[in-house]
């Protein structure tokens, strides 16, 4: 099972891309073998937050992270633990195709959503399920997520349900 930090764990309000990160860099060490990245809660959380302070990135408690910046706050982190090859690329054309691919070529992204039931807030997407109804045949895409609300997996529905979101994914090239 993948251990995951809350927002709160991490020191509080509108740092949900800043938990994100700091859930996918933890994945990337742990899964994917980037062993540079710190081990220490603190120390890892502390090298995201001052590069979205520091770069100019506007990040503060009061209003959080833009989306934009997203992609320069994944290459960066990287880097600060010499991984100069990753970048991060923000994708707000996505398709459920799109992210999959993701998935499978790089391994988690951030979703930035703008609508639905996590507005406003940055989860990190590690995974997808897809399911078929074998009643009538009709298949539903679902994104395995952390949340950043809660240490548990949770699931968002994609396709074939009448969900449908707006955001911005963020993959993070890395091989």
């Amino acid at each position: 099972m993948l251990s995951s930090k809350t927002c709160t764990d991490l020191g509080g309000h509108n740092n949900c891309t800043l938990t994100a990160l700091y859930n996918a860099m933890v994945y990337y060490r742990d899964k994917k073998g980037y062993s540079n990245i710190s081990s220490s809660q603190s120390g890892l959380y502390n090298v995201i937050k001052t590069q979205a302070t520091a770069l100019g990135y506007n990040y503060d408690t009061s209003t959080g992270l833009g989306v934009t910046k997203n992609n320069n706050l994944v290459t960066n982190v990287f880097k600060q633990y010499g991984y100069t090859s990753v970048t991060g690329s923000n994708n707000y054309a996505w398709t459920g195709a799109s992210a999959k691919s993701a998935i499978s070529d790089y391994g988690p992204f951030l979703f930035s959503l703008a609508s639905g039931v996590y507005y406003d807030h940055t989860v990190m997407v590690y995974g997808y399920r897809t399911y078929k109804n074998s009643s009538n045949s009709s298949t539903y895409l679902f994104w395995v997520i952390k949340d950043g609300w809660s240490s548990t997996t949770r699931y968002l529905a994609m396709t074939g349900t009448p969900e449908s979101y707006l955001g911005c994914m963020t993959t993070i090239k890395a091989k």
